[in-house]
């Protein structure tokens, strides 16, 4: 069983799950038989009603099901892994290069990912830098520009990829 694999995948959808629960769930999916993430597909909510809330098992089902497994061969982020960054435009003084590659080793490059705000329009780096909500019309751009960045390093990023860099986004600029 790849337990790092299937670990990171139930700590993407619930991140604030406990050290015993998440052992218990461990031990119980070996005894399913899971031996990939891609196994994960094949869980169904009577194998976890005895390690999980009811809110909990909906979630991770849930999340497995909307992020189109199987995908074998492609790494997942645990959102409980060392913090996930982008560099918050407040910083004027900041004029290094917020694109970079993984710092260390075996990361993939959504993990350090971090977002150009020079080369977001002015009255988004206004909004962010005020701590306020960007208009209708600006968040649009502001998303069409992360992608377009993303694209930069992956043609065809995970859901999973998005789904991290959005929450590092929103941690560091909420």
């Amino acid at each position: 069983m790849n337990r790092d694999d299937i670990k990171e995948a139930v700590l993407s959808f619930l991140p604030g799950l406990s050290v015993e629960t998440l052992t218990s769930l461990l031990e119980g999916f070996e005894e399913l038989g899971v031996e990939s993430r891609a196994d994960l597909v094949y869980v169904q909510e009577k194998d976890l009603e005895r390690y999980l809330r009811p809110i909990q098992w909906r979630k991770l089902l849930n999340g497995l099901k909307n992020e189109g497994l199987p995908a074998v061969g492609i790494e997942y982020v645990a959102i409980a892994s060392p913090p996930l960054t982008s560099t918050p435009y407040p910083s004027s003084s900041s004029s290094e290069s917020t694109l970079s590659s993984p710092t260390r080793p075996g990361t993939s490059w959504y993990t350090d990912f971090r977002v150009r705000w020079n080369e977001m329009p002015a009255a988004i780096r206004i909004a962010v830098a005020d701590q306020k909500r960007p208009s209708p019309g600006d968040r649009r751009d502001m998303v069409k520009l992360v992608v377009d960045q993303m694209l930069e390093h992956e043609p065809n990023p995970t859901r999973a990829m998005c789904h991290s860099i959005a929450r590092s986004i929103i941690r560091d600029s909420p």
